[in-house]
Protein backbone atom coordinates (compact mmCIF):
# COMPACT_ATOMS: atom_id res chain seq x y z
CA UNK A 1 0.00 0.00 0.00
CA UNK A 2 2.75 2.35 0.91
CA UNK A 3 4.42 1.99 -2.75
CA UNK A 4 1.34 2.88 -4.38
CA UNK A 5 0.62 5.79 -2.56
CA UNK A 6 4.32 6.91 -2.58
CA UNK A 7 4.06 6.41 -6.80
CA UNK A 8 0.98 8.73 -6.53
CA UNK A 9 3.02 11.64 -4.60
CA UNK A 10 6.10 10.87 -7.33
CA UNK A 11 3.66 10.69 -10.29
CA UNK A 12 1.69 14.55 -9.10
CA UNK A 13 4.93 15.63 -8.60
CA UNK A 14 5.93 15.32 -12.49
CA UNK A 15 3.20 16.03 -13.50
CA UNK A 16 3.34 19.68 -11.76
CA UNK A 17 7.39 20.31 -12.63
CA UNK A 18 6.70 21.52 -16.32
CA UNK A 19 4.66 24.17 -14.62
CA UNK A 20 7.40 24.78 -11.93
CA UNK A 21 9.88 24.62 -14.24
CA UNK A 22 8.26 27.38 -16.91
CA UNK A 23 7.09 29.95 -13.38
CA UNK A 24 11.05 29.65 -12.61
CA UNK A 25 10.69 32.64 -15.30
CA UNK A 26 13.18 31.94 -17.73
CA UNK A 27 14.64 28.46 -19.50
CA UNK A 28 15.58 27.68 -23.02
CA UNK A 29 13.03 26.42 -25.92
CA UNK A 30 13.74 24.82 -29.44
CA UNK A 31 11.57 27.52 -31.69
CA UNK A 32 10.31 27.50 -35.28
CA UNK A 33 8.08 29.28 -37.04
CA UNK A 34 4.48 28.84 -38.68
CA UNK A 35 2.14 31.27 -40.78
CA UNK A 36 -1.89 30.33 -41.63
CA UNK A 37 -1.38 28.21 -44.47
CA UNK A 38 -2.76 25.15 -45.10
CA UNK A 39 1.00 23.58 -45.47
CA UNK A 40 1.72 24.96 -41.71
CA UNK A 41 -1.87 24.70 -39.78
CA UNK A 42 -3.91 21.73 -42.02
CA UNK A 43 -7.38 21.77 -41.79
CA UNK A 44 -7.23 24.16 -39.37
CA UNK A 45 -5.67 27.02 -41.56
CA UNK A 46 -8.26 29.60 -41.04
CA UNK A 47 -5.92 32.53 -39.29
CA UNK A 48 -7.21 31.49 -35.57
CA UNK A 49 -5.41 30.93 -33.10
CA UNK A 50 -6.75 27.83 -30.45
CA UNK A 51 -7.74 30.49 -28.34
CA UNK A 52 -10.10 32.17 -30.98
CA UNK A 53 -8.26 34.87 -31.27
CA UNK A 54 -7.16 35.58 -35.54
CA UNK A 55 -3.41 35.64 -35.57
CA UNK A 56 -1.34 38.12 -35.88
CA UNK A 57 2.23 39.30 -35.27
CA UNK A 58 3.50 38.52 -30.99
CA UNK A 59 1.72 35.42 -31.37
CA UNK A 60 3.31 31.85 -30.49
CA UNK A 61 2.25 28.56 -30.24
CA UNK A 62 3.28 26.58 -27.33
CA UNK A 63 2.41 23.14 -25.18
CA UNK A 64 0.47 24.89 -22.24
CA UNK A 65 1.49 22.54 -19.18
CA UNK A 66 4.47 24.54 -19.81
CA UNK A 67 3.42 27.91 -20.92
CA UNK A 68 -0.09 28.53 -20.33
CA UNK A 69 -2.56 30.05 -22.90
CA UNK A 70 -2.25 33.56 -22.44
CA UNK A 71 1.33 34.02 -20.75
CA UNK A 72 3.39 36.91 -22.05
CA UNK A 73 6.82 35.91 -22.96
CA UNK A 74 9.74 37.72 -24.01
CA UNK A 75 12.29 35.34 -27.10
CA UNK A 76 15.89 36.31 -27.25
CA UNK A 77 16.54 36.33 -30.74
CA UNK A 78 13.29 38.96 -30.23
CA UNK A 79 14.88 41.73 -28.24
CA UNK A 80 12.36 43.57 -26.19
CA UNK A 81 9.05 42.31 -28.21
CA UNK A 82 6.30 40.36 -26.00
CA UNK A 83 4.90 37.39 -27.40
CA UNK A 84 1.90 36.27 -26.32
CA UNK A 85 1.07 32.32 -25.82
CA UNK A 86 -2.56 31.94 -28.10
CA UNK A 87 -2.01 29.08 -29.67
CA UNK A 88 -1.35 25.62 -29.46
CA UNK A 89 -0.03 22.20 -32.24
CA UNK A 90 0.00 18.53 -32.26
CA UNK A 91 3.94 19.27 -33.03
CA UNK A 92 4.52 21.35 -30.37
CA UNK A 93 5.24 19.92 -27.30
CA UNK A 94 7.38 20.08 -24.50
CA UNK A 95 10.43 23.12 -25.24
CA UNK A 96 9.37 23.84 -28.27
CA UNK A 97 7.49 27.04 -29.08
CA UNK A 98 6.37 28.07 -32.34
CA UNK A 99 6.21 32.01 -33.69
CA UNK A 100 3.37 32.71 -36.20
CA UNK A 101 4.46 34.89 -38.76
CA UNK A 102 2.46 36.47 -41.72
CA UNK A 103 3.62 34.33 -44.42
CA UNK A 104 4.65 30.86 -45.53
CA UNK A 105 8.06 32.19 -46.74
CA UNK A 106 9.13 34.54 -43.54
CA UNK A 107 8.30 31.63 -41.67
CA UNK A 108 10.44 29.46 -43.38
CA UNK A 109 13.34 31.87 -43.45
CA UNK A 110 13.02 32.09 -39.60
CA UNK A 111 14.19 27.90 -39.66
CA UNK A 112 14.58 26.13 -36.92
CA UNK A 113 16.43 27.81 -33.51
CA UNK A 114 17.69 25.76 -30.79
CA UNK A 115 18.66 26.96 -26.93
CA UNK A 116 16.31 30.62 -27.37
CA UNK A 117 15.89 31.77 -23.91
CA UNK A 118 11.87 32.32 -23.05
CA UNK A 119 11.66 34.60 -20.03
CA UNK A 120 8.17 34.29 -18.46
CA UNK A 121 6.71 37.97 -18.27
CA UNK A 122 3.26 37.13 -16.71
CA UNK A 123 0.77 34.45 -16.54
CA UNK A 124 -1.57 36.52 -18.37
CA UNK A 125 -1.80 39.82 -19.64
CA UNK A 126 -2.58 42.32 -16.42
CA UNK A 127 -0.81 40.27 -13.85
Amino acid sequence: MNVVIGAAVVFALAALAPSLKAAAGADHYTATAYCSCGKCCGKWADGITATGKRAQWGIIAADWRLLPRGTRVGLSCFPGQVFVVEDRGGAIKGERIDVWYPSHRSALKFGVRDRVKVKVLADRPGH
